[in-house]
């Protein structure tokens, strides 16, 4: 609060601007009284936070709670990373619920796992289960940490199974740990077909040990699709092309082959 002053009877304008002097200076306290504090430096102080935008833009959108309270910095240990088929926008998000729920989920192309916890890298929670089924437990640090952001990723959306970071190029390990590590992802049964050997690619295949048993189809195979099954001694015992590709009976002992059939599944 400004001073009291003394009121002394004047006239005219002297009286005026006298008065409005301790008037002027009251009124500049109160301004400054209601202003942000300042910094050091004299300009207004903020406190700096990311902006993460939910829409389908680069960055990243920062999950919360049912009850939408943010959560821990526990839950923000992971940044995914997703291209799309069309050249939409890149999108970052913090948990594979947020990739599953993007508006153009069905037109990622790829997506990316990166690590922004603390280091030495510790699994948390399923992060352990991925690392004793994909690695039987015998890693730790970044050994477990790939394995889990690779876990993470083939749970994302994989759009060429057969392509060189599809599923067909993962181990039967690591598809199991990432089965276990997603059953509810859109590509959840997927991902359970190719590692329980229900869902393959070409190449060359021993039924039981790598692929189960029963009668398959090609899902959509190329007019130069190839196939050829051979007992367990080597000889062929059948084969065929696209038009005979809608089923194929494959016995445990015995071997598959097949080229340009794009992916079996198991019927």
């Amino acid at each position: 609060m400004p001073p009291a002053t003394r009121a002394v009877p004047l006239r005219g304008a002297s009286r005026g601007l006298i008065l409005a002097v301790p008037l002027l200076a009251a009124t500049s306290l109160v301004l400054g009284g209601c202003s942000t504090g300042s910094a050091p430096d004299g300009s207004a102080s903020t406190t700096a936070s990311a902006s993460h935008s939910p829409s389908s833009s680069s960055s990243a959108t920062r999950p919360s709670s049912a009850r939408g309270t943010t959560l821990a910095a526990e839950d923000l240990r992971f940044l995914i990373t997703c291209s799309h088929v069309d050249n939409a926008p890149d999108i970052s998000r913090y948990s594979l619920e947020e990739v599953w729920a993007s508006t153009n989920y069905v037109r990622i192309k790829e997506c990316t796992v990166a690590y922004q916890g603390s280091r030495p890298y510790e699994p948390q929670g399923d992060e352990t289960a991925v690392v004793d089924t994909a690695l039987h437990g015998q890693a730790t640090g970044d050994a477990a940490l790939d394995a889990v952001l690779e876990a993470m990723r083939l749970c994302t959306r994989i759009s060429d199974e057969t392509g060189p970071e599809g599923f067909a190029a993962a181990s039967r390990d690591m598809l199991r740990a990432a089965a276990a590590f997603c059953p509810d992802a859109p590509q959840g049964k997927i991902i359970q077909a190719w590692a329980s050997g229900e869902r393959f690619g070409d190449g060359s295949h021993a039924v039981g040990p790598e692929i189960a048993a029963g009668d398959y189809a090609a899902v959509n195979p190329a007019e130069s699709c190839r196939w050829a099954v051979a007992s367990g001694a080597g000889a062929q015992v059948a084969s065929g092309g696209a038009a005979e590709a809608s089923t194929v009976t494959l016995n445990r002992g015995s071997s598959f082959s097949s080229d340009n059939c794009g992916i079996w599944r198991k019927m």
